[in-house]
């Protein structure tokens, strides 16, 4: 079951019949240290029509639970994705979250902007 609240889906395991939720799902059961990950969206993943792979928008993901997870669109400013080890993958949720004031609708992100999250982490 998937359900919609705004721009972020909380996924279940009936979330599987959808190739993001399958992908997701074997991304983390490879990566058992892993919360969270940044990787292009699927077609038809979120509900706007222009929040496509091909105009640089990303999912980025926090695993709730073995099958549950949260996810956010966002894009960065730069063309090329930085790489994304866990604590910079949080610190991205952390900070979509926050520029989205709660409202968990799309950001676009500057790499300055993710600098800083990070670095509040450490």
């Amino acid at each position: 079951m998937t359900q919609k609240s705004d721009m972020v889906l909380i996924v279940t395991s009936g979330a599987l019949e959808h190739p993001w939720g399958r992908d997701d799902a074997a991304w983390f059961r490879a990566r058992p240290s892993r919360a969270h990950r940044v990787r292009r969206v699927y077609p038809g993943e979120f509900m706007e029509a222009d929040l496509t792979a091909a105009t640089g928008w990303h999912a980025v993901v926090r695993k709730i639970q073995a099958n549950s997870r949260l996810r956010l669109p966002v894009c960065f400013s730069s063309k090329a994705r930085p790489v994304m080890d866990e604590l910079a993958a949080h610190a991205l949720f952390d900070l979509a979250m926050e520029k989205s004031e709660g409202t968990m609708t799309a950001i676009r992100v500057r790499r300055e902007d993710l600098r800083k999250a990070r670095g509040r982490m450490q």
